[in-house]
């Protein structure tokens, strides 16, 4: 239902940061990302952001062979 779109670039092993520009958009009601809730909808913007870093860590790791137990 929620799109989150970052400007800017992406620091190593994370997806979002403070320092970057975050935008939410609820693609239910909003199909053509013309609002963006990011400010009203802080814990929406917070959640996902936490859920792509996770992810993001998950992926390099495993890029590495890191989340593989080693023999």
């Amino acid at each position: 239902r929620y799109k989150l779109v970052q400007a800017g670039q992406r620091k190593p092993g994370k997806i979002a940061d403070e320092d970057e520009r975050l935008e939410l958009y609820d693609l239910k009601q909003d199909p053509a990302e013309k609002q963006n809730l990011a400010k009203t909808h802080p814990d929406i913007l917070s959640r996902m952001t936490e859920q792509l870093n996770t992810w993001m860590k998950s992926v390099e790791a495993s890029s590495k062979g890191m989340d593989y137990e080693q023999n």
